[in-house]
């Protein structure tokens, strides 16, 4: 049961920073499926009720990258929180 209390980050975002839009093709669409992927990965996380933290942009901005570094130190936290001695642990 303790596998499923991971923390979870989803990360919405595409390999691409800008769509091709003058040379896009169906050969192109068809390796860079991410947006029609990510958008059932979300819908599925949340019918099933999983709890994670969704973080949308460009995955190389600074401001992304400054997001998920942020989250990533709390769930770091949190779980050595969980692992602290003391008195003070219920």
């Amino acid at each position: 049961m303790s596998e499923l209390r991971k923390p979870m980050l989803h990360l919405h975002t595409q390999f691409n920073r800008d769509i091709p839009w003058d040379s896009i093709d169906m050969d192109f669409m068809n390796t860079n499926q991410s947006a029609h992927g990510e958008r059932e990965y979300g819908f599925i996380g949340t019918r099933l009720g999983i709890n994670r933290k969704v973080v949308v942009g460009y995955w190389e901005n600074p401001d992304v990258i400054a997001r998920i570094s942020g989250w990533m130190h709390t769930a770091v936290a949190v779980a050595e929180s969980r692992n602290l001695k003391g008195s003070f642990r219920r």
